[in-house]
């Protein structure tokens, strides 16, 4: 497998999951895993999610940036996972509405999870492929 091939395959791996494995880690080191909503993204350049302001998640993310997504094709058994950096933007901020348009959820209050990732490595046909983004 070539690295064109393999981003191809991530891409459509990607456009057909609305879900995506979220990994951080928590305060203590240790990893966490959490399913978020995949509201948009701009090829493998960003990818946007949204989750509660007030989420451990979230605190997660802003006092250790680095993590992962991980997308996956359990039929085809592919697995997409990319490592970078996350950014936590409040729905407020000029621009966002672009993105998502949140709605009144009474006592919750959304963010939008921005990430950046910086390698991509695809699973499939017992093959691995690294590529720097």
């Amino acid at each position: 497998m070539n690295q064109n091939i393999a981003i191809e395959t991530a891409l459509e791996v990607i456009k057909t999951n609305n879900f995506a494995l979220i990994g951080t880690v928590n305060q203590m080191g240790n990893p966490n895993i959490k399913a978020l909503v995949k509201i948009n993204n701009d090829g493998l350049k960003k990818f946007y999610f949204n989750t509660q302001s007030n989420s451990v998640k979230v605190s997660q993310m802003k006092n250790h940036k680095e993590g992962c997504v991980y997308f996956f094709d359990g039929m085809q058994h592919i697995g997409v996972l990319l490592e970078g950096e996350f950014n936590i933007i409040d729905n407020v901020d000029a621009g966002i509405s672009e993105i998502y348009q949140a709605v009144e959820t009474g006592k919750f209050d959304l963010c939008t999870v921005e990430f950046t990732p910086k390698t991509l490595s695809l699973y499939k046909d017992y093959d691995t492929e690294v590529v720097d983004l």
